[in-house]
């Protein structure tokens, strides 16, 4: 018998494939907004984890009310709009 794998307490069950449309500008922008010399590289992860993950975190919610590990993968495309906010949309 197989046992249960351990959940972390904020981890999300699930799958999910992503793309990104315009991703220089998508880059570009993280980097205009969020770079910080100081702290170089670390900057941009914690600026795709504010901005880019929390995005997706927030579409996946919306359309997964009930979680399941069942093998189901959502595909969702990361865009930038005009405005600078990160866009996250079905694909």
């Amino acid at each position: 018998m197989k046992r249960p794998k351990a959940v972390q307490q904020n981890q999300i069950i699930g799958a999910i494939n992503l793309r990104f449309r315009q991703e220089t500008a998508l880059c570009r922008n993280l980097a205009s907004k969020d770079y910080h010399a100081d702290t170089g590289a670390r900057s941009l992860e914690a600026a795709v984890k504010r901005r880019v993950r929390t995005a997706v975190v927030r579409k996946y919610l919306e359309s997964n009310s009930v979680l399941h590990d069942n093998g189901h993968v959502e595909n969702y495309v990361i865009d930038i709009g005009s405005q600078g906010e990160i866009a996250v949309l079905n694909a």
